[in-house]
Parts: structure tokens; C-alpha cells; sequence
């Protein structure tokens, strides 16, 4: 029996198969699905999630119904339907990406009702967020997402979106655009990569620019622009906007759920910034400097470790800190942590982070800025919480004001 109060995040969404293409031409079959990449994701981090869609009762239904138990996602619907289960066949790029064809007519995962998806949210009180995005953006669908899309913001619940354009396998471009951008004018919180923004055709003469005319666009209060191996941005309603990427390049295998496992580490993140501060905090409520640096690091980490390894495999709490050892400098000593994994630290622990001014501004930025050449970025009094952070991060670019900082975030073995 689920405790209704336990489920933090609902998602809904394709969950299918990848037939991922080898250099033999046979195929790999891996469970996935970017709605499903992503429940698992957050599940694995720790936060409560309910999967709303029903699974088939085939071979592969029954496989991904037991991923999703094994990572300990609730079922809105366990009970399985007959309708086959959707397939995807994936072929890799030579840079890794990954492309794709769809099978989905007559599939288990459509197989839902926007009163349905509705009713299942209302019987767990403690729901803060609602996840959709990918194939549920397809016109097709509009019926059943829209309304339940539209009922959630209605009750006050935070809509997440994740554009995840498939412009592939698509048979009307012009409405299919125009259905996305309409499904991203209900989101509080929006993730989209520069390769989305250029599906989108919005104006600007960068995926930065173009980031900035969406969150104008569509009213978010946060949006998450992922660039790939060029890390990412959040951007906030206020004007906020924060940077961060890889201080070396990875050993990328693949980039299938990345971007999922970003998404994840992003909303965890959110949510445990909002257990340790105040009472009555709300989920985007102060969503500053101090906030976003250590929320858009997580995010980046928990990608980063996804694209270590082949198909879609979140990290866990436990997997992104790893056992390494915080290299942050004590506010009090000024010496390195040299916290380890087993300790109980999360990133708004007490250190102080090196920066340098990366360009001159001709006004003050609107925080005022200490003269030495240390950022308090962490000194927050929120007590020490049980959770890993994230070993792979460990540099940042922080926009303040007319300001850009470069700060060193906490990072694990090398």
C-alpha cells in the first residue's frame, strides 16, 4: 500500500523499449523512454515518484514495470493492459547522440485519460510536481496531456516540462511546434537543449539568446538549457542566469538519458533545498546565487555520470558522491574539508568558493560582492542532511547583475 503523503513528483509519459543499434547491425534492447528515463531517475535520487501510465502486460511491459519497482517508483496503474508496449529504434551519431524511430500506434503507455492522470494526483496529498514532456508533447496526444496539464497548474502544483523535441517522427511540423510551445506557456519549470530551441525556431543568435526569448515567452519561472558537452544554464524569472560544465572532458559512451538524468538531479535537488530551509518555502521561492549555483551543479553531475555508460543508467544518491572527498575550503579554517562520502553533507554545507571576476562591469552588480578574492557561496545555516552530492562537477560561471563569476564548486576524486 502506497502513503499518499510519500509521492513527491508525478510523470507521465512514454515508457518503451530501445532497440539501441550496434557496429554489427544487431540491436541492444534497453528499457527507456524519456518520461521513463526520468521517473526512474528521480526515483533513484531519493525523491518519491509516481509513474502514471499504464505498462503492457508483454514481455518488455512486464520488464519495465520491474525496473521501476526495482528503483522504487509507485505505479498509478499496476495493473498491466494488453496493448503492446512501445518501441524505439536507436542508431548513435558519430559525436554519440542518439536518433531515433518510433513505433507507438496502439501502445500500452497511451492507453491513459487526462481524468484519469488527474484523479490518480488527487489521491496523494503530499504531490508537489508534475513531470511531462517528449512524445506526450505530440498533437496527437493534446487531449489527454492538455487538460491534465491544465489541471495541475489550476491546483497550485509545480508543472514541469521537458521539451525533448522529436521533430523525426513528426508528420505536421508547423503544429506540432505550435502544440509545444503552448504545452510550455503551463510550465513553472521548462528543460530544453540548444537543438530544441532550433526546432522551436525561436529568434536570437544563440541557443543562450533564444533560451532567454522562451522563458520570456512562456512565463516559466525557471528554465534549464542543456548544451551537451558545453554543460548548462539556468535562467530565472527574475533575470537570474548561472552556468555550469565539465572542468575536463568525460569519456562519454552515450547520451541516451542525459538529459533525463539531468532533469532528475535538478528537481532532487529542489526538493531537498526546500526540506532544509525554511518553513513554508516554497519549491522556485528565492531562487538566487546561492540557490542555483549548487542546484544547476547537481543537475550537471548527475548527467555527467549517465553518459559514462551505455543506454540509460541514472545515478543514485549513493553513485554521485562516491565515496570522494569534499575539495571545498572550511569557512572557519580556510583549509580543505576533506569530507568524505560517508559524512552527512549535501551542497549548501559551509565553504568557501574561489572566484574571479571574468569581466569588467561598469556598474555594481546588484549583490554586493566581497573585495577578496573568496565567495561565501555556500554559508548558509541549513543543517547538515544525509545525501551525497555529486563528485564529478567542479567548475561553475555565475552571472550576477552586469557581473560573470568563475567559482570552483565541490568536487570528488579525479
Amino acid at each position: 500500500m502506497v502513503n499518499p503523503d510519500s509521492v513527491q513528483i508525478a510523470t507521465a509519459g512514454e515508457a518503451l523499449i530501445d532497440l539501441i543499434g550496434r557496429s554489427d547491425g544487431l540491436y541492444d534492447p534497453c528499457l527507456g523512454g524519456a518520461v521513463y528515463n526520468l521517473t526512474r531517475a528521480l526515483a533513484r535520487q531519493g525523491v518519491g515518484t509516481l509513474y502514471l501510465n499504464p505498462l503492457s502486460s508483454d514481455r518488455f511491459g512486464r520488464a519495465l514495470a520491474q525496473m521501476l519497482g526495482d528503483d522504487g517508483v509507485h505505479l498509478a496503474q499496476p495493473a498491466p493492459v494488453p496493448q503492446v508496449s512501445s518501441l524505439a529504434v536507436v542508431g548513435l551519431t558519430p559525436q554519440g547522440h542518439p536518433d531515433y524511430a518510433f513505433y507507438r500506434e496502439g501502445v500500452a503507455d497511451r492507453q491513459v485519460t487526462a481524468q484519469g492522470m488527474t484523479q490518480a494526483c488527487a489521491a496523494h496529498p503530499g504531490l508537489q510536481v508534475v513531470c511531462t514532456g517528449a512524445l506526450a508533447l505530440d498533437p496527437r496526444d493534446a487531449e489527454v496531456y492538455l487538460p491534465w496539464l491544465v489541471a495541475q497548474h489550476a491546483s497550485g502544483r509545480c508543472v514541469v516540462v521537458d521539451a525533448n523535441l522529436r521533430p523525426s517522427v513528426m508528420g505536421d511540423l508547423a503544429a506540432y511546434r505550435q502544440h509545444v510551445l503552448r504545452m510550455l506557456t503551463l510550465a513553472d519549470v521548462i528543460k530544453v537543449s540548444d537543438e530544441d530551441l532550433l526546432h522551436l525556431h525561436l529568434p536570437g543568435d544563440d541557443a543562450l539568446a533564444r533560451a532567454r526569448c522562451l522563458r520570456k515567452f512562456s512565463g516559466a519561472r525557471l528554465l534549464a538549457l542543456t548544451l551537451g558537452a558545453e554543460g548548462a544554464w539556468l535562467l530565472t524569472a527574475e533575470g537570474g542566469e548561472w552556468h555550469a560544465q565539465e572542468h575536463r572532458p568525460l569519456k562519454v559512451v552515450d547520451t541516451v538519458g542525459a538529459g533525463d538524468s539531468f532533469l532528475a538531479g535538478l528537481l532532487a535537488a529542489l526538493l531537498q533545498r526546500q526540506a532544509l530551509g525554511p518553513a513554508g518555502q516554497g519549491l522556485l521561492d528565492g531562487l538566487d546565487a546561492q540557490a542555483c549555483a549548487p542546484l544547476l551543479a547537481h543537475a550537471v553531475a548527475s548527467a555527467s555520470l549517465c553518459v559514462q555508460q551505455r543506454g540509460c543508467v541514472p545515478p543514485s544518491w549513493a553513485q554521485g558522491w562516491g565515496g570522494g572527498a569534499c575539495r571545498g575550503k572550511c569557512i572557519d579554517t580556510r583549509r580543505p574539508c576533506g569530507v568524505t562520502g560517508s559524512a552527512t553533507v549535501w551542497p549548501w554545507c559551509r565553504h568557501v568558493i574561489s572566484c574571479t571576476m571574468a569581466r569588467p562591469s561598469p556598474q555594481p552588480p546588484a549583490r554586493s560582492l566581497p573585495r577578496q578574492n573568496r565567495w561565501n557561496m555556500w554559508a548558509m545555516s541549513a543543517p547538515a542532511t544525509p545525501g551525497p552530492l555529486s563528485s564529478t562537477l567542479s567548475s561553475a560561471v555565475v552571472a550576477s547583475g552586469a557581473c560573470t563569476l568563475t567559482v570552483t564548486t565541490l568536487a570528488g576524486p579525479a
